[in-house]
């Protein structure tokens, strides 16, 4: 029953995953702005009319204007180039925690019913059968206890050592594959400072005057532009940066796990196989 209800509960954690990043961005997006800066600053200023004797009088803008939200796409575009990039991490992201999900299961490591029919295959002390049958079956124990079978003339010693070494190569092979998403937890926080430091160089460069170099008049779309920037980026690194650290650090418990199995497969058939050939 628990095998049939796996491939749900594996669906139902992607799937959590999936609802948790769209919860931050729904979450973050309109603390980003209710509005543009262009549309914000416009709305500000006063109109001004001329009164009868030749002077202006300002007068206020009628309240209750509906404000224009942000959507996700004009927030990647406040964001600036630098948005695009921790777009793919995140699409990259959701893509490694899925593919993990499907690849780091028992029946793609050490399906059950695979070893029960080996055991009992080794046991009768049918090796080239056995050998045929891991050749067969393409999983994780399969290629370990397929090496463990080429080497039963080595004897007990040869066969466990010709294991642990197979072994140590499919567990380096996964750590390395969930190395991936530990690299994108560190990468997307630093483009997000990137970003943060160019929008506030952006920032500093709107306080001058349109046609020179004279610092003293502040240009508010610029400024605005640039401190949009900085804020935008900054959260989404950090967004794709804690979710990608919290997904590598699940993975790395079931890794683990997976190895002290597959050292616990070692140990239990090297005997098994050594004495299938006496």
């Amino acid at each position: 029953m628990s095998n049939r209800l796996s491939p749900f509960t594996k669906c139902s954690m992607v799937l959590g995953w999936v609802a948790v990043v769209a919860l931050v961005l729904q979450v973050t997006i309109p603390a980003c702005g209710e509005s543009s800066p262009e549309k914000k600053n416009a709305s500000e200023k006063p109109a001004v009319t001329e009164s009868s004797g030749g002077t202006a009088e300002t007068q206020p803008e009628e309240e209750g204007q509906p404000e224009r939200k942000l959507s996700l796409w004009k927030v990647i575009q406040l964001g600036g180039p630098l948005m695009y990039v921790l777009f793919a991490l995140s699409i990259a992201m959701v893509a490694m925690i899925t593919y993990y999900f499907l690849a780091f299961s028992p029946g793609n490591i050490m399906p059950p019913a695979f070893l029960r029919r080996i055991q009992q295959t080794i046991r009768d002390k049918k090796v080239d059968e056995a050998r045929m049958y891991c050749a067969q079956n393409r999983n994780t124990v399969s290629y370990i206890i397929r090496n463990g079978l080429d080497a039963v003339e080595k004897g007990p010693r040869g066969v466990l050592e010709a294991m642990n070494s197979e072994g140590s190569r499919r567990a380096s092979a996964l750590w390395q594959k969930i190395s991936f998403l530990s690299d994108v937890a560190l990468i997307s926080p630093m483009v997000g400072l990137l970003g943060t430091v160019i929008g506030m160089f952006q920032a500093f460069m709107g306080i001058t005057q349109p046609g020179g170099t004279t610092v003293g008049m502040v240009r508010p779309a610029a400024l605005t532009s640039g401190v949009a920037q900085a804020v935008i980026t900054t959260i989404a690194g950090l967004i794709i940066g804690i979710l990608a650290t919290m997904a590598y650090a699940y993975f790395r418990g079931v890794v683990q796990r997976i190895v002290i199995n597959l050292e616990a497969v070692c140990s239990r058939y090297s005997d098994a196989i050594a004495e299938a050939r006496k």
